[in-house]
């Protein structure tokens, strides 16, 4: 079951002896007996389980990193020493690590999708209005270009598309609290970039 990295890594629960020291398992693992690994697969899946729950809600995405945890433990098993440290130590870190590495790839996912229909929204809304109010129309254009990507995205859904702060975050997935502060604070700023546009056109 781990001698191949492709094979899918099946994490179902068996009877184990948990008083025994993971160091039994982890040296018997270490010499290449697969159900040793298994055992400490049984012993600490529950554990980092709950561990990853802390970061995710969706259950999916947690038996999917779990899975993740487990098969790079079992990759890297060689290097870990049981003599200078804990298995479950060992074992959180690479479950802290690998949590901590998908939510970075979530983010820079989201940042490129809300890009993505930043442009199409920006590139529908010039076509459809060319000649409404094209002085204010520019102004406002000004303005919003030099909001964050996240806080213009969600002004141009709201103001330009009439979504409701419920429908915004439904439709980027993102909570409703998150889309009110976006919202806030990107009405803050396209007001002091406002501003100091009027004002360099009065001087």
């Amino acid at each position: 079951m781990w001698g191949d990295d492709n094979q899918v890594l099946y994490l179902e629960s068996s009877k184990v002896n948990s008083s025994v020291d993971d160091r039994e398992y982890v040296l018997a693992a270490q010499r290449g007996e697969r159900s040793a690994f298994d055992a400490l697969v049984d012993l600490h899946q529950e554990p980092i389980t709950h561990f990853i729950y802390r970061f995710f809600s969706n259950v999916d995405d947690i038996q999917d990193i779990v899975q993740d945890v487990f098969i790079k433990a079992f990759r890297n098993l060689k290097q870990f020493d049981p003599s200078i440290g804990e298995f479950r130590s060992w074992l959180f870190k690479i479950a802290y690590n690998t949590s901590i590495s998908e939510i970075q790839n979530r983010k820079r996912r989201t940042l490129n999708n809300q890009q993505e229909i930043l442009i199409e929204l920006e590139s529908r809304r010039t076509k459809d209005n060319p000649d409404k109010e094209q002085a204010m129309a520019t102004l406002v254009q000004a303005v919003v270009q030099q909001l964050p990507p996240q806080e213009r995205l969600v002004l141009i859904l709201h103001f330009y598309h009439d979504m409701t702060q419920r429908g915004i975050a439904d439709t980027l997935g993102i909570p409703l609290g998150t889309i009110k502060s976006r919202m806030r604070n990107g009405m803050i700023r396209a007001r002091q970039e406002l501003q100091k546009l009027r004002e360099g056109d009065s001087k």
